[in-house]
């Protein structure tokens, strides 16, 4: 049930001016297909839904976020600090595919779980809806496990992965084992409809976002 994302063209824009970078590790995307018409009604006026055959995707992303720096930050240095324990930790993405007023796509971040303490911190200065979560990611025999829980109670999940070798795109879960070259650039933000963000998508061969 899954395989490796495959390497497409470049991205609509790359960031020439990277604010921070990072290491996205362990991913697995889980994609569900859902009427348009449902996903609509989570989105701002401004944005379509980015369909493929009639169908809107939404996709549950689990992975680990690591060495999170400045954009000068050398690498090697902060591997060696304490700091860099503080700045990895699990993250889950559930967002869909959407297209903005000038046709471009990008992607719609429903919700945001981070197993980090600057959470609340990441949620003031992006205005993404990130929430603070108890969240694990393991690795035995083979199989990636992952599992989250919002602190203070809501949404759970608990999803298992078992990584194959390379396959052609298809309806199937993916898995990679991650991107090394995360740049961030400044988001593009669409506000004032529940506080969260849509910004260009990010692709698995660019090594942006």
């Amino acid at each position: 049930m899954s395989g490796s994302a495959e390497r497409r063209g470049a991205p609509d824009e790359r960031v020439r001016l990277p604010v921070g970078r990072a290491e996205w590790l362990t991913q697995t995307f889980g994609h569900w297909p859902y009427r348009p018409e449902d996903v609509r009604g989570l989105l701002p006026r401004e944005l379509a839904v980015d369909a493929y055959d009639g169908t809107a995707w939404v996709s549950l992303t689990p992975f680990v976020m690591t060495r999170v720096r400045p954009p000068g930050r050398p690498g090697a240095l902060l591997s060696r600090t304490r700091l860099s324990r503080l700045l990895t930790f699990p993250e889950t993405n559930l967002r869909t595919y959407v297209r903005g007023p000038g046709g471009r796509d990008g992607l719609w971040f429903l919700d945001i779980e981070a197993g980090s303490a600057a959470t609340p911190a990441a949620r003031a200065a992006v205005g993404a809806p990130y929430h603070w979560a108890d969240l694990s990611v393991t690795c035995h025999g083979g199989v990636v496990g992952y599992a989250g829980s919002r602190r203070g109670g809501g949404p759970s999940y608990r999803l298992a992965a078992r990584p194959g070798d390379p396959l052609a795109p298809t309806a199937l879960v993916h898995y990679s084992p991650g991107m090394r070259q995360v740049r961030f650039g400044v988001p593009r933000l669409h506000r004032g409809y529940s506080g969260r963000a849509a910004r260009s998508r990010p692709h698995p061969g660019a090594g942006a976002a």
